[in-house]
């Protein structure tokens, strides 16, 4: 008896450290993935199943200290690696985003059937949340100036919180619109920059900040009572997501071999979701 109870916790320990090991990894590949200008980590949380569990852990956080913590970290981790490396990664860019949309897109029939099981898909708020998305990350690319200012520092940390909880809505690509994605992300290349640049960059800390005290809790509400209506709003979010990192397609090497991964991505989307029902 003695034995089976130390071989059970010996298991059942070494499942625990398997699961944390799990939810670091999968915090720095949505960290990295963050960073890419047109790219949604908060999909692609949904994508590895972390989504709900980051919700409802921010709104409970002494009770799943461990998880947020290991998240937190894996995030730090994730976005310091990306925005050092993305410089060296623009000459795959093309075959970097047809790989983004084969994995969403092999995400989208789950999505659909989660929110079933839930509710129903309600059509009429997905395509409104689809066009709008897709008209600001298309065609509000020049709205503001090239000057950084402490009101828009403050809208870009908004954003920034808007779009790292809301699946398929970009954090990067607001800040590209509004002017001060290279000032945020040589502050996450570099976070020790704060020591001498504090100021400058405290509006942008209050803008998310605030915009994390405002979007989670909407969200945490939508969750619990309105879970059909959010998801098929955030579907409509991630499908615009993949049409504004869409590159310009010609009959070049990289296009070619972008589409071929594009479609190998979305497959191996799709069975690895099937194998998780499984």
């Amino acid at each position: 008896m003695l034995v089976f109870l130390l071989l059970k916790n010996k298991i059942i320990h070494k499942i625990k450290l398997g699961e944390y090991m799990s939810i670091f990894i999968k915090s720095i590949i949505i960290g990295m993935l963050a960073i890419f200008p047109g790219v949604s980590g908060s999909a692609f949380a949904i994508s590895l199943n972390l989504y709900d569990k980051i919700i409802f852990s921010l709104k409970n956080i002494k009770e799943n200290k461990i998880f947020l913590l290991l998240f937190t970290s894996g995030i730090v981790v994730g976005v310091i690696l990306g925005s050092n490396i993305i410089i060296y990664l623009t000459k795959f860019k093309t075959i970097l985003y047809y790989t983004f949309i084969g994995l969403i897109l092999g995400d989208i029939p789950f999505m659909i059937k989660k929110t079933n099981n839930r509710g129903r898909v309600r059509y009429l708020p997905l395509i409104i949340s689809f066009l709008l998305s897709s008209i600001t990350l298309l065609y509000c690319k020049n709205i503001f100036n090239k000057k950084v200012t402490f009101i828009k520092m403050i809208i870009g940390g908004i954003l920034f919180s808007f779009g790292k909880i809301f699946p398929g809505v970009s954090s990067s690509f607001f800040l590209i619109i509004i002017g001060i994605y290279k000032e945020i992300l040589i502050l996450f290349s570099n976070p020790t920059i704060l020591c001498t640049k504090f100021l400058y960059y405290f509006p942008f800390i209050i803008g998310a900040l605030i915009g994390l005290l405002i979007f989670i809790k909407l969200l945490n509400y939508l969750l619990i009572n309105k879970y059909d209506l959010l998801y098929s709003i955030l579907i409509g979010f991630m499908l615009s997501s993949t049409i504004s990192i869409t590159p310009k397609f010609e009959l070049t090497l990289p296009n070619i071999l972008g589409v071929i991964i594009m479609i190998t991505s979305f497959v191996i989307s799709l069975k690895f979701k099937l194998k998780k029902e499984i």
